[in-house]
């Protein structure tokens, strides 16, 4: 009867090891949540909402920002951040892939590309870029990684991504 239980008592450390927590920040005009991933720090400096696995947030990290950006075509708008914002502030920006995905209900766009460091053009980043509108408001939710482990914590990244539910207050 011993190694049942001590299976039974594995499972749950691993489960509990691996649990996500629902987080939810408050901002002025807008509350919002997503499921952190275990072990992952947050960090928000008022304007952007900063999550990693460890607390510099330099190799890894996801960031949620919003704005408000009522725009009558938001597909539009997209391939207008995507063809010239994106280029115009990045460094040997390189497209990987882009399409359509559903958050928080709503129909969002996004993209997948690499660039450099503007400061160190030797340092480079793979990204996924989701956008979506909402109450009048442009979010922009964001994996950026090393290249090295960028498909390592892709999978933990998207499901944050994907669990995030914004509310008016």
């Amino acid at each position: 009867m011993k190694l049942p239980l001590t299976f039974l008592f594995a499972i749950l450390l691993f489960q509990s090891l691996n649990a996500q927590e629902r987080l939810t920040v408050e901002d002025p005009e807008i509350r919002f949540s997503y499921e952190l991933p275990a072990g992952w720090v947050t960090k928000d400096d008022g304007y952007y909402h900063i999550a990693s696995p460890i607390a510099e947030e330099a190799a890894e990290h996801i960031s949620i920002t919003y704005f408000s950006q009522a725009v009558p075509d938001f597909k539009d708008f997209f391939e207008g951040f995507v063809e010239i914002q994106l280029p115009s502030q990045l460094t040997n920006y390189q497209i990987r892939g882009q399409g359509k995905s559903r958050i928080d209900g709503e129909e969002a766009y996004w993209v997948s590309y690499t660039h450099s460091n503007s400061e160190n053009p030797k340092v480079n980043y793979a990204c996924i870029q989701y956008l979506y509108p909402k109450f009048g408001q442009a979010f922009y939710l964001t994996y950026t990684a090393a290249p090295a482990i960028y498909a390592d914590g892709l999978a933990a990244a998207q499901s944050a991504i994907w669990s995030f539910q914004a509310e008016a207050k």
